[in-house]
């Protein structure tokens, strides 16, 4: 009777026990539009610090995310994602043309530099720096104007012309330019201050460098020619 009553004790302790592992636990879902509308506006709201921090207008933007915060309240978690996007994306584009800019003004402040301190050493070996000067002083205007891409290009082609007419009283060297930036032909070589201040000597460049050009009026940007007597 005794061990009768232990395994009836034992099945129904076992029946309990599987019918309590069949009940499901009440764990509430996750609502995963609200998540993703949470982390926009996070998101949102970083990218308007960080554009504010660089003395962007952030008005519109953070009127955008305002709203977006009103639909969140309300659970209207999709709309309220699109709105929080569309803040972010506003101070980002901010951000990123004040960054722009502020890369374009270091690029022509550097270029303005050495475009200065190359006609300074242009100008020290003799050399004509009439071009380079007229460039950077174009340079200087469009910085003054802040429109600094443009200062940019202007002193870059300034340093470009200095380069090669430093190269050319250094080397004996000179590189032809184009015709419409330089007026690069033989006569107008030779008439250079820095070459023989005189085009009728444009002979002695022709005769040095008979093998690379057949044809005296046919002359090509690039072309790296010796000018006898400048060294």
């Amino acid at each position: 009777m005794r061990k009768i009553r232990t395994v009836s004790l034992i099945f129904l302790g076992l029946t309990i026990l599987a019918q309590g592992c069949t009940k499901k636990s009440k764990i509430p879902m996750v609502d995963v539009s609200s998540l993703e509308a949470e982390r926009a506006i996070v998101l949102a709201e970083s990218e308007i610090n960080e554009a504010d921090s660089l003395g962007a207008d952030v008005t519109k933007a953070t009127g955008i995310l305002q709203v977006a915060k009103d639909l969140f309240d309300n659970k209207n978690f999709n709309k309220a994602k699109s709105e929080a996007v569309r803040a972010g994306s506003i101070a980002r584009g901010l951000k990123e043309k004040i960054l722009a800019w502020q890369r374009a003004l270091s690029d022509a402040e550097t270029s303005i530099k050495e475009a200065v301190e190359l006609i300074d050493e242009l100008d020290e070996l003799g050399g004509d720096i009439g071009k380079s000067e007229e460039l950077l002083a174009e340079a200087k205007t469009e910085f003054g104007e802040e429109n600094y891409i443009r200062a940019n290009k202007m002193a870059a082609e300034s340093i470009e012309i200095s380069k090669e007419r430093i190269e050319a009283l250094k080397t004996g060297i000179y590189i032809v330019g184009t015709w419409a930036r330089d007026r690069d032909c033989l006569w107008n070589i030779a008439a250079k201050e820095n070459i023989y201040n005189d085009p009728w000597k444009w002979k002695r460049i022709y005769k040095a460098n008979s093998e690379k050009i057949k044809d005296p009026n046919l002359i090509y940007p690039g072309q790296k020619m010796a000018i006898p007597g400048t060294k």
